[in-house]
């Protein structure tokens, strides 16, 4: 069992560092588009070891690929190799450190890496590329390794977990011109509005349960503050802010030996856990840009929507394996998935195209409940139709995401007539 909470800073100090931000149960937007009408537009196969990390350029048209210590830029439309950029050499050894972090500027000019190895000695630690040429525009921190990287909503600046704390760079100099914490970071996430940074820390030292801690840090003002934390009893090693500022992810190693990763979805403003979700295999996951789709090594779906309910798609899962690495394209119509499928000899980088929802799909509400006002006294021979009636659930109900809920509910209510009779 795995228990949360929000540190004495207190739900106040996170509302109020976010004031505006949506309130939970509101209603969002559902996926503007049909994983069921969905085609495969890119396969690359890559000899060697497994692909850790991929990310899309933000037009799309390029994928970043991190895996035994050297990037790749691959043409998404063509499936053309543009540039293999090796920079993260370990000085002592002469070879590659694992990458572990990878960021595209919001321009995608420039793409900012990491990488780190416990005893590794770095020649450089965070590189920023050059997309045209691929040369490294900037070679950063040469001493204790690096773990994660993101750029500013503007691009005018980047954080970095280097060292023993993170700092924040000048993607023109390299210049630290602001620094927070004071412990070595695992993992970091900046809110879409550039004004709240979340961090986990490490577990490298005596104390391991700083890595069970989310703190948040408010940047705004002449120096970052620390605002909240939130907090479990399981290893936390990734951070990710849905792109509507809404909900923190994290990804959760529980201590149990055997037992899966789990994603925590979290109300950060409000200090709640509002989800939880068992990860299969590495517990790759990501999270798309309407801010409600995942997709990941989950139990029962690659696809669901925050709060579990399966999205349903046209992807074969049971030929792709396990993922090690997953990402959607800023548009949300493109899924990247890295792995090795078992009956493949070598790890494959597959890229699906999703079509465009059929108009009227709805909207899909944030709560798992609505109120229905009863009559005193009611009775029905036909549950289903009843339920039908007053839910919208019918046959020509379009959207995937209410087809959903209302096979659950038609499932539930044959199930608890079958009961009550036998």
């Amino acid at each position: 069992m795995m228990c949360v909470g929000v540190g004495l800073l207190g739900a106040a100090s996170l509302a109020a560092a976010h004031a505006a931000s949506p309130a939970a149960g509101e209603e969002s937007v559902a996926p503007a588009f049909d994983w069921l009408d969905v085609a495969q537009v890119q396969e690359i196969e890559r000899p060697g070891e497994r692909v850790e990390r991929v990310v899309f350029s933000p037009d799309g048209s390029l994928m970043a690929l991190a895996a035994e210590g050297d990037i790749e830029l691959w043409g998404v439309e063509t499936g053309e190799l543009r540039h293999r950029l090796a920079g993260h050499i370990d000085r002592e050894l002469d070879m590659g450190m694992p990458i572990t972090g990878l960021a595209f500027s919001p321009d995608g000019a420039t793409l900012a890496s990491t990488s780190w190895s416990q005893g590794g000695a770095p020649e450089a630690a965070l590189i920023l590329w050059d997309m045209q040429t691929g040369g490294a525009q900037l070679s950063l921190a040469a001493e204790g390794g690096c773990h994660d990287v993101v750029f500013t909503p503007g691009g005018d600046a980047l954080w970095a977990a280097c060292g023993g704390d993170v700092q924040r760079y000048s993607p023109v100099d390299g210049s630290i011109t602001a620094r927070l914490g004071e412990q070595p970071i695992e993992a970091i996430a900046l809110h879409p509005d550039g004004e709240t940074l979340a961090s986990v820390a490490a577990n490298l030292g005596p104390d391991p349960t700083v890595s069970t801690r989310v703190n948040l840090w408010h940047l705004g003002g002449e120096s970052p503050g620390h605002i909240g934390t939130l907090t479990t009893d399981a290893t936390l090693d990734s951070l990710l802010f849905s792109s509507d500022g809404r909900h923190l992810l994290s990804r959760a190693q529980v201590a149990q030996e055997g037992a899966p990763a789990q994603l925590l979805v979290w109300e950060w403003q409000h200090g709640n856990l509002a989800y939880r979700h068992e990860l299969l295999g590495s517990g790759a996951f990501a999270v798309g840009p309407d801010g409600q789709t995942l997709a990941g090594s989950f139990r029962d779906a690659l696809l669901m929507a925050l709060d579990g309910t399966p999205v349903d798609h046209g992807i074969l899962v049971r030929q792709q394996g396990g993922a090690d690495a997953l990402a959607f394209s800023a548009s949300g119509d493109q899924l990247a998935w890295a792995g090795k499928p078992p009956t493949f000899p070598a790890p494959l980088v597959r890229v699906w195209q999703a079509e465009p929802a059929p108009a009227g799909g709805g909207e899909l509400p944030a709560s798992d409940y609505q109120i229905i006002e009863l009559p005193e006294v009611e009775a029905t021979d036909d549950p289903v139709a009843w339920h039908e009636s007053i839910t919208g659930c019918g046959s020509s109900t379009r959207s995937p995401w209410r087809r959903s809920h209302c096979a659950c509910v038609r499932a539930a209510i044959s199930w608890s007539r079958s009961a009550w009779k036998a």
